[in-house]
């Protein structure tokens, strides 16, 4: 739940900066100052980006620092998928799987997750 408040944040900020954007290209469309414009806006993206990887890898420690369980950055993200569409019970089979625990312990991380 927490994730998804998260995330629409992020989008939120992230349409504020477009439009931003928007208007400083139309500014500079005036004032000829145009080839910066394309520089911020893929700085923008790669923000974006950075700022995604910086929110799972942050659960991702908070969670396993506590359970013990450590997955590959590949399975985190399918975790974080299956969590982000409510998915609860692949996600906590995807845990079982690939951390070899037993059923309570993958279910309090699934939702430790989902949580944070």
């Amino acid at each position: 739940m927490l994730i998804n408040i998260i995330l629409v944040f992020i989008i939120i900020k992230q349409k504020i900066k477009i439009n931003h954007l928007e208007y400083e290209y139309e500014r500079s469309q005036n004032t000829g100052r145009g080839s910066n414009l394309f520089n911020r806006q893929e700085d923008l993206n790669n923000r974006n980006t950075l700022n995604q990887n910086t929110l799972r890898n942050q659960s991702r420690a908070n969670v396993s620092h506590t359970s013990g369980i450590h997955l590959t950055d590949d399975v985190m993200n399918d975790l974080i998928r299956l969590i982000e569409k409510k998915e609860m019970i692949s996600a906590v089979k995807l845990v079982r799987e690939h951390s070899k625990v037993g059923l309570k312990e993958a279910k309090d991380y699934v939702f430790g997750l989902r949580d944070k």
